[in-house]
């Protein structure tokens, strides 16, 4: 009687045991990209989908995937000329010609042959909804120094606006304009003290329509006569620019605490200026942290060439009582982010590029305005 050896079980092998490097990739939450020296694309791994839509990008020029113009460019350059990896922050791509995407990207260089991997991973903004509550409760923090101040405030105001009316029937030509200005601003400053008060109050339920280089040119001519008079403003505008949708009063207060920022920014700087700059970005759209889009294409940049925001107070800038200034409050920032906020639109801190502060402001379309 023979009996069988026992049969022995075959060897799992490295690549049983271990996903392989193709598997991994494919996992990875970034959207991945092998570009050659050619600029076309040799390899697409990763979470393509949750940029890219369409067809394989495999053996696709870089110019055919986003666009002839895109910031890709710049960051496959910088790589392959410092033979490092180089990361950019928000940057803007528009793939496959749909929309505008905000991500964050890297490129690392693979070889001498200047293959580069691109890293891109969309940017995720918090929502409305949550900004909208963080803001709401730091407003409140303030809502009764606010209720405390507005009635001293008030007082002092009538007697301005008094003096402004008896000076202006004496006046003439730019006297009286400036009169005009005073009284104007008088009766603006005297609104917004009544809302003081309610600084942690819900949105205001009724939105104008505004032409917001109007609204610009104005709270520039009031830094110009006041606190900005030794600023060079310089101004880049997209003339045909829709309506945007918000609160006038609120927008011009927005754009004059930007102003005075800057300007007490450049008090050492030999020759201060700062550039207004405003655009229209087609399809331009901001997804939450739930993956919901926002479409906000009216964008407003102001840039001064002062020495920018300190580092350690970055995180917390629009928080109130954040101040880098000694005599400062640390209100201003917070009201604009509230504004901005209560019209449906975002404010974030970008450095400029000549090392100074820049504060990007996005805008919805009004309702009423020129849809493109």
């Amino acid at each position: 009687m023979t009996t069988k050896a026992p049969e022995k079980k075959p060897k799992q092998t490295r690549s049983q045991t271990q996903p392989n490097a193709e598997t991994i990739m494919q996992a990875l939450p970034n959207a991945l990209l092998m570009v050659g020296g050619d600029n076309i694309i040799s390899a697409a791994f990763g979470n393509l989908s949750a940029i890219f839509s369409g067809s394989s990008l495999i053996r696709l020029p870089i110019d055919m995937v986003f666009g002839n113009h895109s910031s890709i460019f710049t960051l496959l350059t910088k790589a392959r000329s410092n033979q490092n990896a180089v990361f950019e922050h928000d940057m803007e791509i528009k793939p496959n010609g749909g929309d505008v995407q905000i991500v964050d990207a890297h490129a690392v260089p693979l070889d001498a042959k200047d293959t580069i991997l691109i890293s891109l991973q969309r940017r995720s903004i918090p929502s409305f909804v949550e900004r909208q509550a963080d803001l709401n409760a730091a407003a409140r923090s303030v809502s009764g120094l606010a209720a405390m101040l507005a009635h001293e405030i008030k007082n002092p105001l009538s007697g301005i606006r008094g003096a402004a009316q008896l000076l202006s029937r004496k006046a003439s030509g730019k006297d009286a304009e400036m009169t005009t200005l005073i009284c104007r601003e008088v009766d603006r400053i005297h609104g917004l003290v009544d809302e003081l008060d309610a600084f942690s109050a819900e949105r205001p339920s009724n939105f104008d329509t505004i032409n917001i280089h109007v609204a610009i040119d104005h709270a520039k001519q009031i830094a110009l006569a006041g606190f900005g008079r030794n600023i060079q403003f310089f101004e880049n505008y997209d003339p045909s620019l829709p309506f945007v949708q918000g609160h006038h009063d609120r927008l011009i207060q927005v754009l004059i605490n930007l102003f005075k920022n800057a300007s007490e920014a450049l008090d050492n700087v030999k020759y201060p200026t700062v550039k207004v700059t405003t655009s229209f970005r087609h399809a331009m759209w901001i997804t939450d942290k739930d993956d919901r889009m926002h479409k906000m294409p009216i964008e407003l940049l102001i840039e001064d060439n002062g020495p920018g925001v300190p580092d350690n107070i970055l995180d917390c800038l629009f928080d109130p009582f954040v101040t880098s200034k000694e005599a400062g409050s640390g209100l201003g920032l917070a009201l604009v982010a509230r504004y901005i906020a209560d019209m449906g639109g975002i404010i974030e801190y970008v450095p400029s590029q000549g090392g100074g502060a820049g504060f990007k402001i996005l805008l919805p379309i009004s309702e009423e305005g020129d849809l493109r």
